[in-house]
């Protein structure tokens, strides 16, 4: 299997209904059924379909890093500590 279709499909694993599409100036993007998935990460348009494709794992990566180490997170993870030291005590 080559790095193209492991990006390929870790996008698609990741979001199952993502295309490739193409726009008017001839630059490629990845879109869901509701239009440019990444419009909210800014996501470019790029001129080679498969750098569309790195671009998308890339954010989708970038995506999931800044979701686990939101500062909103470490609430729960202050309640757990605590939690598991109260276990400690008994």
């Amino acid at each position: 299997m080559t790095d193209f279709e492991k990006i390929k499909r870790f996008v698609l694993r990741n979001n199952n209904n993502a295309k490739l599409c193409i726009d008017k100036n001839g630059l490629f993007y990845i879109a869901d059924q509701n239009g440019n998935l990444f419009t909210e990460h800014f996501m470019p348009h790029t001129p080679k379909a498969v750098d569309a494709w790195k671009t998308a794992k890339d954010v989708i990566e970038l995506d999931k890093n800044l979701r686990r180490t939101h500062p909103l997170k470490s609430v729960f993870y202050d309640d757990t500590a605590d939690r598991i030291n109260r276990r400690k005590r008994l």
